[in-house]
């Protein structure tokens, strides 16, 4: 026969059981999202665009981008030293922030199909 205290501890049991269930499916969501992350960076296609100068290339990502591109990647060059510090994409343009090794960021409107230079802007600081 069971005591009055085996039936009022039912509740905590069922909770303990409950939540141990939820904190181990946790636990193998999240194994399994680092392992998927692993092999997605392992599978990631090598850039192997050569450039006629010395300066570095940045490879475009086109897909989904608005209207379909005749290409499925373009090639941009930038000055050497200059890396890109962020972008955007804008309708089937990106906006990338261009900082060059003396730290100057330029804004620059680029064709999401061609890789086209649009428009640069230069940023600065104003004085006063």
């Amino acid at each position: 026969m069971e005591s009055p205290k085996d039936k009022s501890l039912l509740p905590l049991k069922i909770m303990v059981f409950s939540l141990g269930a939820l904190l181990l499916g946790g636990v193998v969501f999240l194994f399994a999202a680092v392992i998927d992350r692993h092999n997605e960076r392992k599978t990631a296609p090598e850039s192997s665009a050569e450039s006629s100068d010395d300066r570095p290339t940045t490879s475009l990502p086109l897909a989904g981008m608005g209207a379909p591109c005749k290409d499925d990647h373009a090639t941009l060059s930038l000055p050497q030293g200059a890396r890109v510090e962020d972008f955007r994409n804008e309708g089937p343009n990106l906006l990338l922030m261009v900082v060059s090794p003396g730290g100057m960021r330029e804004l620059w409107t680029v064709d999401g199909c061609t890789g086209t230079l649009l428009h640069r802007i230069t940023l600065s600081n104003a004085a006063g």
